[in-house]
């Protein structure tokens, strides 16, 4: 197994079960017990959007893993969920998470992901074997 593939297998396994694992936040955190005091356009909007930010990453980790050997495809995949990760990182850098426990660790899971999505598209070997 090339680095290559590892680095992408592992890039879109995190970013597969980060999807995934947000479509059930609302369930896990009190979700139910705040939204209702908020206006209700934007108590839709924050379901939505948890929505489809979880939808953006289950898909996107399965799309970065079978990407792999389309070289040309997968430079735009792989390109697009490293700047996805990025900005996520630096936004949550600039406008921390509200919560001590998780202030810091989310910046970093954001930016070891983009990482591992930057290895894929730069050359690791002198030779790069596929």
């Amino acid at each position: 197994m090339s680095r290559k593939y590892a680095f992408n297998l592992a890039a879109s396994v995190l970013t597969f079960f980060m999807g995934f694992s947000h479509f059930f936040v609302p369930l896990f955190l009190p979700w139910e017990q705040h939204a209702a005091d908020l206006y209700a356009p934007i108590s839709w909007a924050l379901y939505a959007m948890n929505f489809s930010f979880s939808y953006l990453l289950t898909l996107g980790g399965i799309l970065t893993y079978v990407s792999f050997n389309h070289i040309a495809i997968r430079k735009w995949i792989v390109g697009g969920m490293a700047s996805f990760w990025i900005a996520g990182g630096v936004y949550q850098l600039v406008i921390p998470f509200p919560l001590d426990e998780a202030r810091w660790i989310l910046p970093v899971i954001s930016f070891v992901i983009a990482i591992l999505y930057l290895a894929v598209l730069f050359p690791l070997e002198k030779v790069e074997q596929q």
